[in-house]
């Protein structure tokens, strides 16, 4: 699940807090009827951080959690101003699971990064590292929301990947969250810093340290818009699988080269002389992601609904939430220790038949024959 906020002064009753409540609702009957094991959001739960909107956010998780499934957060941009401690405190009060404690619905293993708020856990095979960039993040730029702290978490990150000083034999899958991207396919600010330009050295670094760690995806939001694809480091060393994972709020993106977001006609990648090879792309749709492990192989499965947003000022923007949102399957690729498989253009053209867009929500549910 990606970027639940709700803008404007449309429908605010459906949708307090400044957080897309309507939505919310939908996408959590989604993951209910489909019996997932746990849900995972990778930041903005809300458009503007108080403690109030965030508490607000938090009880429409209690419909999962009522349903036996777990629901794991990150901050984003718009929860964490001035990339202040205050804030963290605060959704960390108001989902403990984030720090281990309380009712984690079956994950364990959690290792919890103190300073700056990130964690990680296990779900029987399969490690989660949820990456918060923003507590203590230096800003080197007048806009504080370009911070980042991952210069100072590669240590730990490695440490929580590697099963030399984190061991647990059974794990065979791990996916990195943050909120920002490696190569954003809307904004330029990014996991690094204010462009994709920011930092070489830790992004060498970062993008070692998963294929190291075999990871199968780095997965992000805060671009409002679904892009799967391959990103190369700064040195050319090392490829990742990112999922840009799209919007589970009322406003939507668009890529940078592309009306209204023109960039000189060129993508971020293309302006800052980086490799990122887009694989899957959709624009304009509510949906969400579940995530099926069964050994060493995952299928992601891609569901979105139509959101009829219009253009209004540079954003596409929806005024009311669709009821219900009709979803349906658009895209499934598969990953197997940090390769993805993407089917032949042919097959994707009987898959596109009928629909046209993506967004997220990041989930994980064992194929019942798993289940022993």
């Amino acid at each position: 699940m990606s970027d639940t906020q709700w803008i404007g002064n449309t429908d605010l009753a459906n949708n307090p807090g400044t957080s897309a409540i309507s939505i919310v609702n939908q996408v959590n009957q989604q993951f209910i009827n489909s019996g997932v094991k746990f849900v995972i959001q990778d930041g903005d739960l809300v458009d503007s951080y108080s403690a109030s909107n965030e508490a607000v956010r938090a009880k429409a998780a209690q419909t999962l959690y009522g349903a036996g499934i777990g629901f794991y957060p990150l901050r984003g941009n718009h929860d964490a101003p001035n990339n202040g401690t205050a804030s963290l405190l605060a959704v960390q009060n108001l989902y403990p699971q984030m720090t281990g404690a309380g009712n984690t619905f079956g994950a364990g293993n959690f290792v919890v990064n103190a300073a700056t708020g990130s964690y990680a856990f296990d779900y029987n095979n399969t490690r989660i590292v949820m990456l918060d960039q923003f507590t203590g993040a230096p800003t080197g730029n007048a806009d504080p929301l370009k911070g980042t702290n991952v210069a100072t978490q590669l240590n730990w990150l490695g440490a929580a990947l590697s099963t030399a000083t984190n061991p647990d034999p059974g794990v065979t899958n791990s996916f990195v969250i943050g909120h920002k991207n490696l190569i954003g396919g809307n904004h330029v600010d990014n996991l690094f810093g204010a462009n994709p330009s920011s930092n070489p050295a830790v992004q060498n670094t970062f993008f070692q340290i998963l294929a190291q760690n075999k990871v199968d995806a780095y997965i992000g939001g805060h671009d409002h818009m679904m892009q799967l694809d391959r990103v190369t480091s700064p040195d050319g060393a090392t490829t990742v699988t990112q999922i840009i994972s799209g919007s589970d709020s009322n406003k939507f993106y668009v890529p940078a080269g592309t009306a209204p977001n023109l960039n000189g006609g060129k993508t971020n990648a293309e302006q800052y002389g980086r490799t990122q090879d887009v694989l899957l792309e959709s624009l304009y749709d509510v949906g969400y992601w579940i995530f099926t492990v069964d050994g060493a192989t995952v299928d992601a499965s891609y569901y979105a609904a139509a959101s009829g947003a219009t253009l209004q000022s540079g954003e596409y923007l929806m005024s009311v939430t669709p009821t219900p949102l009709n979803f349906r399957e658009v895209y499934t690729v598969s990953f197997s220790y940090g390769v993805t498989a993407v089917p032949e253009l042919s097959t994707w053209a009987m898959m596109l038949v009928g629909f046209a867009g993506l967004a997220v929500a990041g989930s994980l549910a064992k194929r019942a024959r798993a289940v022993a």
